[in-house]
């Protein structure tokens, strides 16, 4: 039954290219623009703008700044886009603007990070699952603490996450200790500490960190921006080897890292695809698809990406979530074969 909705979507979208499709512009505001892994998401954007003729608009803070992404979400808004995406730093600050925006017709969603709570959030752009996203981290540190039974592995973990406020960042740390409350009883969340966007105030933490909890077993940059501050930390502590560190950076931000030792592993998902993905799901609705109203799962062909073996894009009604697929467990072994 899913493929035959599948089938029925795109056989109307082939009839659109026949009627002439409909050119709009979509804006995706990132958490922070000049980092690997906000470039790809740019790079993958613009393929798909491309392939689909779409007007591409990316722009966003230079440093992890909420009320700087709002300006920036409103000063799109004036410019009259068809469509805005955002990374959410802050769900209440973006809230209302969504909400004004949405009031214009503007087709309003999220990307990366998302705002759950707020009415004018049409879907969500979603990476992967929040849950197995959590359980990727800590598998891989049970796992290397106790490869023989990874449930009776014992030892502290200290999170490095960026953003206070973003809904991401929080809710994988929530799930990770929820994860580790039901399964793994030798294991210990002991500190959260939060470094912004900033790789300077990531490496200050992380020594902080080491400092109080000289027995630490593992430590995770929670963001991207933080993974190459903690890599340092590690580095300059000397415990490279010593303790495991992982965390969900791009492969690019982790490889220096996960060359030298001191990162262990990385999980993430490619942000080229995401990106493709978000400019897919404004054009496809714009051009009178709203895969959005749909009410069952279903997997969803997505020319351009489909072919890439991370990706299986579904749609998940109960969320309003539109998935990329599974985690990507990045490792010294694989780390070379992505360039982004």
């Amino acid at each position: 039954m899913r493929r035959l909705i599948v089938l029925a979507v795109f056989v109307v979208l082939a009839l659109s290219f026949s009627l002439g499709a409909k050119e709009i512009k979509v804006a995706f505001i990132p958490q922070l623009v000049g980092i690997p892994y906000f470039n790809a998401m740019d790079a993958g954007g613009k393929a798909a703008a491309e392939r689909f003729g779409v007007t591409w608009i990316y722009q966003g803070p230079t440093d992890v700044s909420a009320p700087e992404q709002l300006r920036i979400f409103d000063a799109l808004v004036a410019q009259g886009v068809d469509a805005i995406s955002v990374a959410v730093l802050d769900e209440t600050s973006i809230c209302p603007a969504m909400e004004r925006a949405a009031a214009l017709g503007i087709i309003t969603y999220t990307s990366d990070s998302d705002a759950p709570n707020c009415p004018a959030r049409r879907f969500f752009v979603c990476q992967a699952l929040n849950e197995d996203l959590a359980k990727a981290i800590i598998d891989g540190i049970a796992i290397r603490l106790s490869p023989g039974d990874p449930y009776k592995a014992v030892g502290k973990i200290a999170f490095v996450s960026g953003y206070p406020t973003a809904v991401n960042l929080n809710t994988w740390m929530d799930l990770m200790e929820q994860y580790v409350k039901e399964k793994f009883p030798g294991l210990q969340i002991v500190t959260r500490r939060y470094a912004g966007g900033t790789a300077a105030e990531a490496y200050r933490q992380a020594m902080d960190i080491f400092t109080t909890y000289p027995d630490l077993a593992a430590i995770v940059g929670v963001p991207s921006t933080s993974i190459p501050g903690v890599g340092q930390a590690v580095e300059d502590a000397g415990l490279a080897g010593k303790i495991i560190y992982c965390g969900y950076g791009s492969p690019l931000t982790a490889k220096p890292y996960i060359k030298s030792g001191a990162m262990t592993f990385s999980v993430l998902w490619n942000p080229w695809a995401l990106g493709y993905l978000t400019v897919w799901a404004a054009w496809i609705i714009a051009q009178g698809i709203p895969f959005d109203q749909i009410p069952y799962e279903l997997d969803l062909y997505v020319p351009g990406i489909e072919e890439l073996p991370e990706v299986d894009v579904k749609w998940i009604p109960q969320t309003k979530t539109l998935l990329l697929g599974p985690p990507l467990i990045i490792t010294k072994e694989n780390v070379d074969k992505y360039d982004f």
